[in-house]
């Protein structure tokens, strides 16, 4: 790999951690607003759908994180 390609991977990576850190800042705000309502509320459908979202955050950062990992043994291959 040359040095043009192996750059546009690191930038590639460090867009995709960027991103990653970004979902992770805004899933922990999502999950201390669900933690603090109340668990009648947690059970009532906007708890049920800030719930899911939660879970679809999570589900996003680790496609992210398996991309990363992907994108790092590309990197690493000499052809």
């Amino acid at each position: 790999m040359n040095k043009t390609q192996s750059k546009y991977l690191s930038k590639c990576i460090s867009d995709l951690e960027q991103m990653k850190d970004e979902l992770e800042t805004m899933r922990d705000l999502f999950q201390e607003s669900y933690d603090s309502k109340s668990d009648k509320w947690q059970e009532s459908e906007k708890g049920e759908e800030l719930n899911e979202r939660i879970t679809n955050m999570q589900s996003a950062i680790e496609y992210i994180e398996s991309a990363i990992d992907d994108i790092t043994n590309v990197r690493g291959f000499d052809y």
